[in-house]
């Protein structure tokens, strides 16, 4: 199977693709002594870590060889051409479906014990990863179990405990991506570090979740003490004009960080459960631990809520139309078609429409797999969320991880990112936004973003990118988009609907062309071929439109004052006490005899 003439599988146990710069120092190092010792223990490093066996010294690339998963489905990868990663990971998605029936009718919470349940879902979660990543599964045990130790000899009401388990999910993650940047260079083979991400969400959200808790238990005060703020909002400091009323000793807390708290820490295998839970240790979508506890202790007298069969139908419905359409398309219109040089003589429309159509197809991927999340998850009865007011059908906000709609046809740059993996959305919120400074919680959410995707360049550049054009989305809504209002006019507000939505969805797949360039020259190479013009007005936007507006709206309120003063000064000699309607009905209390 080729793309671009690229091979896709191992050739004769050789593969010879382009190699990482990692790679390629190594070769470069193995000339001279120390440097060849250096490498030499990174290779130790990798291996020991990743299970993969570098062959040192050769120069050779391990991509494609490295994959450590169950080879029993080889025969299919040898007659579809489809990589053996990705029939594993399908293959133990969909027999994970049954599995998570069991666990509903077989294993209710109303007949068996949480304890039971939650070994039997580390079991199953264990079959799973060994199946899909062999013995890979060593990386997720080490990374919480360190964690785990941490939270059980540190304080939780000290917020240098969730910062400490945080820092260190996040640097193993790191040396993760830094083993995957090592072995599988602009690869896109399905190994461990899917499942290293996803938990390093939910131990990092567990030790914040644990801190809001005991402090919440630790004050003793009443629901009457908390103010309820927008999670919109943010609490910096004493000083902040939106800091919360509260007695004395009484944590300020955001509706859902509330929520979300944990009283205590969990047991060991309740714990090993959350982080192990077969239908989402692999494929999430992520869920908080007290939304987890739910679930493996039943929710309502300990039962589980009613399959919805006609959402069910509707997702196997939607989980074919992606997952075909990205089978027909994805080699037909490949990402990487982008760095050849027959896509340099299109013309900047053409660039234009291919970038639009490819990445549509990119997403499509991503598309199938929070589906078929989202189905395991309300087969095994995870992620349940209440009952709809008017249809009475159940709902299961927590693994609805994206909105299909939402994302393509966004009005603003908030409503395409609120519908966009929405698990890591509240993820990022929790752990990031709410505690962050009020001046920096941007851009540190998109820095955190892009550190927990990997260490591509091109994951830096986007995030970045995307924190320039939310703030300029802000600055814009905010001064431009209530004088439009203001107007009362139909079509010119059709008129800027329409504009923001093309706006939105052209800087959209401007912004995301690093995330599957993936390089960093890729990358700039591309925009350099829309000469950063979106860049460029980004940064005029955040800086003149915001004064702009204000300089004609100061212009505006001097002449609407002028005309009032002058107004009210030639009423004043004939009346006292009269309405003066054309100055804003304020009543004159000051008049001329």
């Amino acid at each position: 199977m080729t793309v671009n003439n690229t091979p896709l599988l191992p050739q004769n146990g050789d593969l010879t693709l382009p190699s990482s710069p990692l790679t390629t120092i190594t070769t470069t190092a193995a000339l001279s002594g120390s440097s060849h010792t250096n490498f030499h223990i990174f290779d130790i490093l990798v291996g020991l870590v990743m299970g993969v066996t570098i062959e040192h010294g050769t120069g050779r690339s391990v991509k494609g060889r490295f994959y450590a998963g169950s080879r029993l489905l080889q025969p299919v990868t040898n007659w579809s051409g489809i990589p053996i990663d990705m029939i594993n990971f399908v293959v133990a998605s969909f027999a994970s479906l049954p599995l998570a029936l069991i666990m509903r009718y077989g294993l209710p919470p109303s007949r068996v014990r949480p304890l039971f349940r939650a070994i039997t879902e580390i079991l199953l979660g264990a079959g799973v990863v060994i199946f899909c990543f062999g013995m890979q599964l060593r990386v997720l045990l080490l990374q919480s179990c360190v964690a785990y130790v941490i939270l059980l000899c540190c304080r939780h009401d000290r917020l240098v405990t969730p910062i400490a388990v945080t820092t260190w999910s996040l640097l193993y993650l790191m040396l993760i991506h830094q083993c995957r940047l090592y072995y599988d260079y602009e690869g896109y083979t399905l190994d461990i570090s899917g499942a290293v991400m996803l938990q390093t969400q939910r131990l990092s959200s567990l030790a914040f979740n644990l801190y809001d808790g005991v402090r919440i238990a630790k004050a003793l005060v009443s629901d009457a003490t908390y103010k309820t703020l927008d999670d919109n909002a943010h609490v910096d400091g004493k000083n902040d004009p939106k800091r919360a009323i509260v007695e004395e000793g009484g944590p300020t807390l955001m509706p859902s960080s509330r929520e979300c708290a944990v009283a205590k820490i969990p047991g060991p295998i309740e714990f090993a459960a959350y982080c192990m839970y077969f239908h989402g240790v692999c494929i999430g979508p992520f869920v908080f631990f007290k939304d987890y506890q739910n679930y493996l202790h039943g929710y309502e007298n300990k039962h589980l809520p009613p399959i919805p069969f006609r959402r069910l139908c509707y997702l196997t419905l939607r989980l074919a139309v992606y997952g075909l359409t990205y089978a027909v398309l994805f080699n037909r219109i490949p990402v990487n078609f982008i760095n050849h040089g027959d896509f340099q003589e299109l013309s900047l429309l053409g660039q234009t429409s291919y970038m639009f159509a490819a990445f549509m197809v990119a997403r499509l991927k991503y598309y199938f797999g929070w589906c078929l999340a989202e189905m395991l998850g309300i087969c095994a009865g995870n992620g349940y969320t209440g009952v709809d007011p008017e249809t009475r059908t159940t709902l299961w906000a927590n693994v609805h991880n994206f909105d299909f709609f939402q994302v393509e046809t966004a009005p603003n740059l908030k409503v395409l990112i609120d519908a966009w993996n929405i698990g890591t959305v509240r993820w990022l919120r929790e752990v990031v936004y709410f505690r962050a400074p009020l001046r920096f919680r941007t851009i540190l959410v998109f820095l955190v973003s892009a550190f927990w995707h990997g260490l591509y360049p091109g994951y830096y550049l986007m995030f970045t990118t995307f924190a320039l054009f939310t703030y300029t989305s802000r600055t814009w809504r905010r001064n431009v988009r209530p004088l439009v209002l203001r107007a009362e006019s139909p079509s010119l507000q059709c008129f800027y609907d329409f504009f923001t939505l093309l706006i939105t969805h052209f800087t959209m797949e401007y912004a995301q062309a690093p995330f599957h360039l993936l390089g960093f020259l890729p990358s700039i190479s591309l925009w350099t071929r829309f000469l950063f013009v979106p860049h460029i007005i980004g940064v005029i936007v955040i800086v003149a439109v915001a004064r702009t507006v204000r300089y004609f709206k100061a212009v505006v309120e001097a002449r609407v004052s002028r005309r009032q003063l002058s107004t009210t000064s030639h009423i004043g000699v004939y009346a006292v006490g009269v309405v003066d309607h054309r100055a804003d009905c304020v009543t004159i209390h000051d008049c001329n005899y």
